[in-house]
C-alpha cells in the first residue's frame, strides 16, 4: 500500500496541522506502508511572506494556481494501490484533482465554514472569506471519504454537507508529540533551564505555582473568559496560584482586561514554548483551565492529562467527549452578547468554584484524578489513530483488512 499525504503550506504557520502530517509520514512506514508527503512550495509567497494583505494573496497563487498543476503531474505517475490523504480539510479544494483516485480528507473542524455561514455572530467574515469557505465546503462535498477527528465534528459535517454517512468516519486524533507524565525531578530540571529566558518577575510567578491555559487568540479559545474566571477565583479564595497563558501574545483588549481587573501581578503570557517545555509546564501546573466555546478536538486536554495535569473545561462537546470522565466541567452558558467575555456570570462562578475545589483537594484525591487522566489520555494514542487510518485506506483501495495486533478503536465508525 502507498499513501500520498498532502500537507499544508509552510508560510501559513499552521503548526498543529504540520505536526499532524509529520506524525502520519513518520508512523505509516513503521506499519509497512510507503508514505510520502507533498506540500505547496512557497514560490510567490517568498516575495512577501505573511498571512495578511498581499502576502496572503501571493500564498493563494502558490496554493491554488501553482500547486494544482504540480499535483496533476504527480497524479499521472502514482504507483498502484495508492491512497491520497489530504491531511487538512482547508485544502479540500484539491479533491477536484483526484477524480477516480482513491482518497480521503481529514476534517479537523468546521468552525471557519460555520462562521462564514453566519452561525457565530461574534465572528464577522468578509465576502472573500465567505467565498473561500464555500469553496472548501464544495471540495469536501466532492471527497470520496472524510475522516473527522471527533463525533462533534462528524455531526457538523453531516449537517453542513451533502455527504452520506457511509462516506464519513470518525478517527480520533492521537498526540502529535509524546507528552508524558514526568518525574518531579525532571520537571524541576526542565523548568530550571526554561526560566533562564524569563524575567525575574516571571520566574517568581512560576515558582509560586500556577494555573495554566494553552491556546491562541482565536475567538473560540475564549481567552477573555479565562481571565474572567481567574478574576472570580481570586475573589473566592485567598492567594490562589498565578495564571500562566501559553500561546500568542496578548491582544490590547486582553491587556486592558487584565489591567482593569487588577491582575497585572498574577497573569502573564508565555509565547513560543517548545513541546518539551510545555510538557514540563503541564506537569508543574495545578490545573489546566480550558473554557473554549468551540473546538474541533481540543488537543491541550489530552496533552495535559497525559502529563498528569487536571483539566477544567466547558461542559460541551467535543471538550467533554475528549476529556471523558477524567476531566472536570463547568456548566456552559452564554451571556447573550458579542462582548469579549461571552460567558454568563453563572458559568464564570461555576467554573471558578470547580477550579477552587480541585486546588483544595487532598493529596490522595489528586493522585486518583491524575491516574484517571492518564488512563483517558491513553485512548488517544498515535498507534490507535494510525490503525484507524490504515483501516480507511484499506476501504478506499477495497483491500481486505489484515489481522493486526492492535485493535481498531471503536471511534472508527463507517
Amino acid at each position: 500500500m502507498n499513501v500520498l499525504l498532502i500537507g499544508n503550506y509552510a508560510p501559513d504557520r499552521q503548526e498543529s496541522m504540520q505536526r499532524f502530517a509529520a506524525v502520519l509520514a513518520k508512523s505509516l512506514p513503521e506499519h509497512g506502508i510507503n508514505a510520502n508527503c507533498v506540500c505547496p512550495p512557497a514560490v510567490f509567497g517568498r516575495l512577501r511572506p505573511g498571512t495578511r494583505g498581499i502576502g496572503k494573496w501571493l500564498g493563494y497563487l502558490d496554493k491554488f494556481v501553482m500547486f494544482p498543476r504540480r499535483l496533476r503531474r504527480i497524479m499521472r505517475n502514482l504507483p498502484r494501490n495508492t491512497v491520497v490523504h489530504i491531511c487538512d480539510h482547508s485544502n479540500a479544494a484539491y479533491t477536484s484533482e483526484l477524480t477516480g483516485i482513491p482518497h480521503l480528507v481529514t476534517c479537523h473542524d468546521l468552525l471557519a465554514v460555520r462562521s462564514a455561514l453566519g452561525e457565530f455572530p461574534q465572528c464577522s467574515v468578509r465576502a472573500t472569506g465567505r467565498f473561500f469557505q464555500k469553496w472548501i465546503l464544495r471540495g469536501i462535498n466532492q471527497a470520496e471519504r472524510v475522516a473527522c477527528v471527533s463525533t462533534a465534528t462528524h455531526r457538523d459535517l453531516l449537517r453542513l454537507t451533502t455527504l452520506t454517512s457511509e462516506k464519513v468516519s470518525t478517527v480520533y486524533n492521537g498526540q502529535n508529540y509524546s507528552y508524558e507524565y514526568l518525574p518531579e525531578v525532571e520537571i524541576t530540571a526542565r523548568l530550571r533551564e526554561f526560566v533562564r529566558g524569563l524575567t525575574e518577575k516571571q520566574q517568581k510567578q512560576l515558582a509560586a505555582g500556577f494555573i495554566l491555559h494553552v491556546g491562541g487568540n482565536q475567538w473560540y479559545k475564549n481567552r477573555a473568559g479565562v481571565i474572567q474566571i481567574y478574576a472570580k477565583l481570586r475573589s473566592m479564595m485567598p492567594n490562589p496560584p498565578n495564571l500562566v497563558m501559553v500561546g500568542k501574545a496578548f491582544t490590547s483588549a486582553m491587556r486592558e482586561q487584565i489591567s482593569s481587573l487588577g491582575l497585572e501581578e498574577h497573569v502573564f503570557e508565555l509565547n513560543s514554548v517548545s513541546n518539551e517545555d510545555l510538557n514540563a509546564l503541564y506537569g508543574a501546573a495545578q490545573l489546566l483551565l480550558f473554557p473554549s466555546i468551540e473546538e474541533g478536538f481540543g488537543w491541550p486536554i489530552i496533552e495535559a492529562q497525559a502529563s498528569g495535569c487536571p483539566v477544567v473545561a466547558a461542559n460541551r462537546e467535543p471538550m467533554s467527549e475528549v476529556g471523558g470522565e477524567a476531566a472536570s466541567y463547568f456548566d456552559f452558558e452564554r451571556n447573550g452578547t458579542t462582548s469579549n467575555a461571552p460567558l454568563s456570570e453563572q458559568s464564570v462562578t461555576h467554573a471558578a468554584a470547580v477550579c477552587k475545589s480541585i486546588l483544595l483537594e487532598a493529596a490522595d484525591i489528586k493522585q486518583k484524578r491524575r491516574r484517571n487522566g492518564l488512563a483517558n489520555a491513553a485512548r488517544f494514542s498515535t498507534a490507535r489513530m494510525i490503525d484507524g487510518y490504515i483501516k480507511l485506506y484499506q476501504r478506499a483501495l477495497k483491500l481486505e483488512p489484515k489481522s493486526r495486533a492492535l485493535e481498531i478503536p471503536t471511534a472508527v465508525a463507517a
